[in-house]
């Protein structure tokens, strides 16, 4: 009688009744005798045969390893005259590298909108297990990106998992964000890495912003706000009748911008008068009136909303948040009150 002295291979975790092939192979010179096979010793609790194959196999779910583990077993061959040779086979149980298991994507995350870069999302830092005790890192895999720039609005630390504002953020253009992050392990032996994705949302809070007040500029989102020293030229004729609505310069056609698009109740007031330095162009000629002109204007002049604006196709993003503006003499100003000669 004669057998092999062999080695098998088996994956941990390899569930109840996995073979390991081959079986052990066996001969005996007695042709008529039956062999059958048996584990002598320890089995370690992990490993049975089969009395007639000679298969090895799983006696049960074989352990999770955080590294190989080789386990000798000795296999008695016995022929039916009651002879016997025993066989060691070695089993390497290899230990399998997992992917990292995330373990907070539902969270709730939030981040208010106009956050600077480097703003920190509000909730946990995105985390994931790693069954071998791998370190894991984090990328973002894809996510909203920044038109302007070409750049991802949001970062992640590698391996922190805590997610920042890295590009502008308006409620008004997205209410929430889908991200899909990469989380890789890094393996401490030559198993090859694994990555696994998962989303994340992160809901954008709406921060009450005020109106501001842009000049015409083809009506573009990119439009420079009216400065303090410049303002709105408008031209007063002299005796100009009560609620006389006033004209305006065509580069400084006065437009108010509805950032939260749902603003109401607004309200308009004038800060100051001073008399105009510079002739709006394709108006009016020439500018007249001095300081004097300017008080008297200040104490009747008053300004509206107008209606909405509706710029050429394409020419802005958000046309509905767009308004005019009316400068008009109020009802209440006094008879030849502009009567300057």
């Amino acid at each position: 009688m004669s057998s092999e002295t062999g080695r098998r291979q088996a994956a941990e975790e390899s569930p109840q009744g996995t073979a390991f092939a081959p079986p052990v192979g066996a001969f005996d010179e007695d042709f008529n005798d039956t062999i059958s096979f048996s584990i002598q010793g320890s089995d370690h609790g992990l490993f049975a045969i089969d009395t007639s194959t000679g298969m090895l196999s799983a006696s049960s779910q074989l352990p999770s390893l955080a590294t190989s583990t080789e386990y000798q077993i000795t296999v008695r061959i016995s022929d039916s005259t009651g002879l016997f040779l025993d066989a060691s086979v070695t089993v390497t149980v290899a230990d399998v590298n997992n992917g990292p298991v995330y373990t907070n994507l539902a969270s709730l995350r939030t981040v208010s909108e106009n956050a600077v870069a480097g703003t920190a999302v509000s909730g946990p830092a995105v985390s994931a297990t790693d069954a071998d005790g791998n370190d894991v890192v984090f990328t973002i895999f894809s996510g909203p990106i920044d038109s302007r720039t070409g750049q991802p609005i949001f970062d992640i630390g590698s391996t922190s998992g805590s997610i920042t504002v890295r590009g502008p953020i308006s409620f008004e253009t997205h209410s929430s964000f889908t991200l899909t992050i990469a989380a890789t392990d890094r393996p401490d032996d030559l198993s090859t890495a694994i990555t696994t994705h998962g989303q994340v949302i992160i809901e954008v809070l709406d921060v009450p912003e005020a109106p501001r007040v842009v000049g015409h500029v083809d009506l573009r989102e990119s439009s420079v706000s009216l400065s303090a020293s410049r303002g709105i030229i408008v031209r007063v004729g002299e005796n100009s009748p009560r609620s006389t609505v006033l004209a305006v310069g065509a580069s400084d056609r006065p437009i108010w911008y509805d950032e939260d698009l749902a603003s109401t109740n607004v309200t308009f007031s004038i800060v100051s008068v001073a008399p105009a330095t510079v002739a709006p162009a394709g108006l009016w000629g020439g500018v007249s009136g001095g300081s004097a002109a300017a008080t008297a204007l200040a104490a009747s002049l008053e300004v509206r909303g107008a209606g909405s604006v509706t710029p050429p196709a394409g020419d802005i993003v958000r046309p509905s948040r767009y308004h005019r503006m009316e400068f008009y003499l109020s009802s209440s100003a006094a008879p030849g009150l502009l009567n300057f000669e």
